[in-house]
C-alpha cells in the first residue's frame, strides 16, 4: 500500500472511531443527558420546560426532545442511549425509556426496558435501535447484538427487525 493509502486509511479509522455511535459516552455520570456541542435539548419536567445546553441530571418522568442536533443519555449502570435529531423520549426509570418519536440507539451491558407503541422491549445486553414515525403509531425495533424480548410478540434476534403498529406486533424481518 502506498504512503498516501496508509495516510487515508489511518484518517478514515480516526474519523470512524470519533463518530462511533456504539462508543461509550465518555465522562457521563449516571442519569445524565448530554446535548451535542453547541446545541440545545428541551427537557420537560412536570410543568417546567427547560432548555439544556450542557450536561444535565435527568429524572424519571422527564421528557427529552432533540431538534436539529442529537443527544446522549446515560442511565444507571451500563445503560446508555443516543437520540437522533427530532427525537422525543420519556425517562421511565433508572433502567427504562419510552420512545415517543424519532430514532433511539441503545447500547447496554445491564438489563434495560424500552417502551414503544404500547409494547415493552427488554434485553439483558445488546445494541438495538427503535425508530418511531411521528403521528403514525408505527415503530420498528432492530436488534444489532443481543436479542430483544418483546411483550406480546417474538424475541428479536440480532440483525432482525420487528414492526409495531398501534400496539399490534408484526412479523420478524431480516435487516
Amino acid at each position: 500500500m502506498s504512503r498516501r493509502g496508509v495516510v487515508a486509511a489511518t484518517l478514515a479509522a480516526v474519523v470512524v472511531g470519533a463518530c462511533n455511535p456504539f462508543a461509550a459516552p465518555a465522562g457521563l455520570d449516571p442519569m445524565t443527558l448530554a446535548p451535542a456541542p453547541n446545541s440545545s435539548v428541551e427537557v420537560t419536567r412536570g410543568s417546567e420546560h427547560l432548555e439544556v445546553t450542557d450536561r444535565f441530571s435527568i429524572e424519571p418522568g422527564d421528557v427529552i426532545r432533540t431538534s436539529s442536533s442529537p443527544a446522549r443519555i446515560q442511565l444507571l449502570g451500563d445503560r446508555r442511549a443516543s437520540m437522533s435529531q427530532h427525537t422525543s423520549i420519556r425517562v421511565n426509570g433508572n433502567d427504562s425509556l419510552e420512545a415517543l418519536s424519532g430514532s433511539l440507539l441503545v447500547v447496554n451491558g445491564d438489563p434495560v426496558v424500552i417502551l414503544f407503541e404500547g409494547v415493552e422491549g427488554s434485553t439483558r445486553t445488546g445494541v438495538f435501535r427503535i425508530d418511531t414515525v411521528p403521528e403514525t403509531s408505527t415503530s420498528t425495533a432492530t436488534a444489532y447484538s443481543g436479542s430483544i424480548d418483546v411483550s406480546d410478540g417474538p424475541t428479536i434476534p440480532p440483525f432482525f427487525e420487528l414492526d409495531v403498529t398501534e400496539g399490534a406486533v408484526g412479523d420478524l424481518n431480516p435487516v
